[in-house]
């Protein structure tokens, strides 16, 4: 008896299969877009200075460092800026614990008037009754505004986008996720469509000197005997031939076919129970 799959559900699987393929192409593709986003902040915190504090006229950045004299007071810190005319300012804000291996921190910032001048600039840190070995620098790095900032940057993300590297590909990688989950929720529709059409979806096909070899994954389907032969179907539902059983590993068949099905490729479909159905 020849064999047919059941049009409508077919048509169904078919369109969700197109759906899944492009939903699964944009997770990808923003999945990309998030992995070069964090590449290009990456290389732009390697090719940079770790400490550098970059400012706008106007604006202040907040710095750390650790506490180079024992049991310190506020007034034993001591900062300067070099060179010492520029319009900037320091302000001391405490000391605190540190997070990683607790030890004595300073905190403070540094501030640009709205007449600064554009440039480089050094802010020294030191305690009193420290040798000069130990005072803290810290570069500083005024911009006259923020398109000047993002032209400069070393992230070509940051410079041609003006956005943070590693923000982006965080939006990017949750979107990505959010489309993975459709693409998912896809997957799990396509189980079901198949286990209607009574179908095992093919995955792999090897041709050989006397056929081809084929394997198909069951997924919910009951495993059938070796030996048993099933029908071959392109997403059309058009017959490409017969194969017949050789092997059953885990929910995946091994199929092997002398019929000349040159047609034959992953997405195909078997049948696996001899059924006439409505076209």
């Amino acid at each position: 008896m020849e064999a047919f799959l059941d049009s409508a559900a077919l048509n169904q699987y078919r369109h969700n299969s197109i759906c899944q393929r492009r939903w699964g192409m944009l997770c990808a593709l923003l999945l990309g877009v998030a992995l070069v986003c964090v590449l290009d902040g990456l290389q732009s915190l390697r090719r940079g200075e770790s400490d550098l504090l970059e400012l706008l006229p106007g604006t202040s950045a907040a710095v750390s460092g650790p506490v180079a004299a024992r049991n310190p007071v506020l007034t034993d810190v001591k900062a300067r800026i070099v060179p010492e005319e520029a319009a900037l300012g320091f302000e001391l804000e405490g000391f605190f614990t540190g997070y990683v291996f607790g030890s004595a921190m300073w905190r403070g910032k540094i501030f640009a008037e709205e007449n600064v001048r554009p440039g480089r600039y050094t802010l020294r840190v030191s305690f009193r009754g420290t040798p000069a070995n130990a005072i803290q620098r810290f570069p500083v790095c005024v911009y006259a505004d923020a398109t000047a900032m993002r032209v400069a940057s070393l992230s070509l993300v940051n410079r041609y986008a003006g956005m943070n590297p590693f923000l982006l590909a965080a939006t990017f990688c949750a979107a990505g996720l959010l489309v993975g989950l459709v693409v998912f929720f896809l997957g799990q529709r396509r189980i079901v469509q198949l286990a209607h059409l009574a179908c095992a979806e093919v995955v792999m096909v090897r041709p050989e000197a006397h056929g081809k070899r084929l394997w198909a994954l069951v997924y919910t389907l009951r495993t059938p005997a070796l030996g048993v032969m099933c029908s071959v179907f392109d997403v059309q539902g058009v017959v490409l031939g017969r194969a017949y059983i050789t092997g059953v590993r885990k929910g995946t068949l091994e199929l092997f076919t002398n019929d000349d099905m040159e047609n034959v490729c992953p997405g195909c479909l078997a049948l696996l129970q001899s059924r006439s159905l409505e076209h």
